[in-house]
């Protein structure tokens, strides 16, 4: 049965306790975005089981970003995976914490390590050697382990 989106999207909102997830459900099945939720409450929507069952999870307590998929990290998007951790709000800060603490102490000593599988094991042999270095010159016997 159809219903119209404005509805749609207030009862969404109702069930999940926030506005937010709802537009990002929304635009996650069915393609519409915040603009459109309020320049054409009118517009049908047919109904969407995969929707039903993102619902089902997220009132069952799964983060929006497990059931999406990604999740936004200090301005970039990354991909979620059943192997992978789901960034916390607080981990930024102690990022930005971090990058303040070394800014202009040891300028280009802050190891980036990403998960590029094809240079994985030259990155993990430079990672090594980087950690070495920062333990000589820190003296710091276990930083980076």
């Amino acid at each position: 049965m159809p219903i119209l989106l404005g509805e749609f999207y207030a009862g969404l909102t109702k069930k999940l306790g926030s506005a937010l997830e709802a537009r990002r459900l929304i635009k996650r099945h069915f393609d519409i975005d915040w603009a459109e939720i309020v320049s054409n409450p009118g517009k049908i929507l047919s109904a969407s089981t995969a929707l039903e069952t993102d619902l089902q999870r997220r009132l069952n307590g799964e983060p929006l970003s497990r059931i999406e998929g990604v999740k936004e990290f200090r301005g970039l998007e990354f991909a979620l995976g059943p192997d992978t951790l789901d960034p916390r709000p607080e981990t930024e800060i102690l990022v930005d914490w971090a990058l303040e603490l070394f800014h202009g102490k040891h300028q280009g000593r802050i190891l980036d390590q990403h998960p590029d599988a094809e240079s994985q094991p030259q990155q993990q042999k430079q990672a090594g050697e980087h950690r070495q270095r920062l333990r000589a010159e820190l003296g710091h016997p276990r930083l980076g382990d």
